[in-house]
């Protein structure tokens, strides 16, 4: 069974994008195929390779803020189960927001997992905006897609403007938005090809 690395569980309130405010229950995947130098978890970008050997920091349930420790390599059933945990009675359909890392490493996990899940939760995924293959396979099992545009004067790395192209390609037909951190070292050109990017 197919299984992937998962560093952190929660539930919190989210802070952008067309569903902004509303609750929902994080699923922090463990990894990353870029190492941009504002990156606010950078320690998930270490590890996937031994998955057995990780933690992942879980909340116990919905009504409280505490948190365990739990092996963090899952099979969907068992990822299934503590994302299960976190949600609260009511009508609304709760949402489950892939973040990362980068949730599209894991995307055969992804395929497998999400179909069962999409009958009960509307689902978030927040990528890097440059695995166009896999979000070519994933575009029918995904409610909203947060994508960020990569530019070099925030990131400290390479262009990713036609990853970026081929990802927007991907993903057409999804819910989509797109952000970029914007620094002091930003350009009007680095502005213009963000505008431009299609």
């Amino acid at each position: 069974m197919v299984k992937a690395a998962v560093t952190e569980i929660f539930a919190s309130i989210q802070g952008e994008g067309p569903w902004v405010g509303q609750r929902q229950i994080f699923v922090r995947f463990r990894g990353c195929d870029i190492a941009c130098r504002y990156c606010d978890t950078p320690s998930s970008a270490y590890g996937a390779s031994e998955p057995e050997k990780l933690l992942c920091r879980a909340q116990r349930d919905a009504a409280t803020s505490q948190f365990e420790e739990v092996q963090g390599s899952f099979s969907p059933p068992s990822l299934s189960h503590l994302c299960a945990r976190l949600r609260i009675p009511g009508p609304a359909r709760p949402t489950l927001s892939l973040t990362g890392g980068e949730p599209l490493l894991h995307h055969s996990f992804l395929t497998e997992w999400l179909p069962s899940m999409r009958k009960e939760y509307r689902i978030y995924l927040e990528t890097n905006g440059i695995g166009y293959s896999a979000m070519e396979k994933l575009r029918q099992k995904v409610d909203v897609v947060s994508m960020d545009l990569k530019l070099p004067s925030a990131t400290g790395l390479q262009a990713f403007w036609s990853e970026h192209g081929k990802f927007l390609a991907a993903a057409r037909g999804t819910l989509l938005f797109a952000k970029a951190v914007v620094t002091a070292d930003t350009t009007d050109d680095g502005l213009r090809q963000v505008c431009s990017c299609s």
